[in-house]
């Protein structure tokens, strides 16, 4: 005899994307550089919250603590992708479609905060300090919009029990 496995709920598969969305804030998601030499990499969170960093001076090779402010757009696309999680445990076809509405917002808030982030570095690091994407960013935007569309799909789906 073998045990079979229950099905996935649509309730799971409509919640998983936006928890590993969520996740992937805790992994790194930019790298910023300053000619090719890797001065920091930041987290989601610590992008959305703020933080301190040791930055090394150039000159004397000595780290200072520099103090970073949060970047309002990975803060909104945190907060919007924690709506959407919430949104996204109801079974009512219009919190489904709110889900899908927060998933998708989250990842315009994302793009918007790396156009912001690549304009601020440009102005202030004088052409020599580039910032990249990396890992987290780049799944947390995918996962976002894959909750979205998974939301938005079953919001057009009949109530029925999940």
């Amino acid at each position: 005899m073998t045990a079979s496995t229950p099905p996935i709920s649509k309730r799971t598969i409509r919640l998983a994307p936006y928890i590993l969305a969520l996740l992937c804030f805790l992994l790194p998601f930019v790298e910023v550089s300053c000619q090719g030499q890797k001065l920091a990499s930041l987290s989601g969170f610590q992008l959305a919250m703020g933080t301190t960093v040791d930055v090394p001076d150039p000159i004397s090779g000595q780290a200072k603590s520099q103090r970073l402010n949060d970047e309002p757009g990975i803060a909104w696309a945190f907060w919007l992708t924690v709506c959407a999680l919430v949104l996204a445990l109801s079974s009512f076809k219009k919190m489904k479609l709110w889900a899908a509405l927060g998933g998708a917002g989250a990842f315009v808030s994302m793009l918007v905060a790396k156009s912001h982030m690549d304009k601020e570095i440009l102005t202030q690091g004088g052409g020599l300090v580039s910032i990249s994407c990396t890992f987290g960013f780049i799944l947390a935007c995918l996962l976002q919009i894959v909750g979205a569309v998974i939301s938005g799909i079953q919001s057009r789906q009949p109530e029925e029990e999940e």
